[in-house]
């Protein structure tokens, strides 16, 4: 395979895993279990870096989007909140969301790594 070749793949792949994220992602068991609990409330305890806010951006992504794969959710649009203790994790929280949302389905907002939406 030729250099020129091989970049075409990786900038086809690379449109690909940005255009659904999270379709790409392997869940480890307890973020597969706790994405299956079609409950009013959870809650996923673990250790640090875990995966514990991936599992809850794509429950809100697919929440608000209503392309939860495990359970019927409310048709869009909703109100989703997610709370944070600090601006710093809150923009840690952002890039996170930012790292899995379909970018085409964001109807306005700019990222920036620094200061977040």
């Amino acid at each position: 395979m030729s250099a020129s070749a091989l970049l075409a793949d990786l900038s086809s792949l690379k449109a690909r895993v940005e255009s659904e994220p999270l379709s790409w992602v392997r869940w480890c068991p307890p973020q597969d279990e706790w994405l299956r609990m079609n409950v009013p409330r959870k809650l996923l305890r673990a250790g640090n870096q875990f995966g514990k806010t991936w599992a809850a951006m794509a429950e809100v992504i697919w929440r608000s989007l209503g392309t939860h794969p495990y359970y019927p959710t409310r048709t869009p649009p909703i109100e989703a909140w997610v709370v944070c203790t600090s601006w710093a994790q809150s923009v840690a929280i952002m890039r996170k969301f930012w790292d899995l949302v379909p970018r085409a389905r964001l109807v306005r907002g700019r990222f920036d790594p620094r200061n977040g939406f």
